[in-house]
């Protein structure tokens, strides 16, 4: 990212998508913590079938969070 805000010093659009990508994830502006606590309850109840398949998963609600918090996989 440039030195603001909306600045953008990358080449490609894919590269300056994914350094905003990051810095919202960074600033905690698009995390869901609240996706992330409902999803961590759902594991330990034995709804683990959403872990078998990574490709519902997105780096808004992260899977390797929730099998970190879970310690399942």
């Amino acid at each position: 990212m440039g030195t603001h805000w909306g600045q953008p010093q990358s080449d490609s659009l894919e590269e300056e998508l994914k350094a905003v990508a990051e810095d919202l994830l960074v600033f905690k502006w698009v995390m869901s913590e609240y996706a992330l606590a409902c999803m961590v309850l759902a594991v330990r109840r034995g709804l683990t079938r959403s872990l078998e398949q990574p490709e519902l998963w997105s780096e808004w609600v992260p899977r390797e969070i929730v099998l970190a918090a879970t310690g399942v996989g």
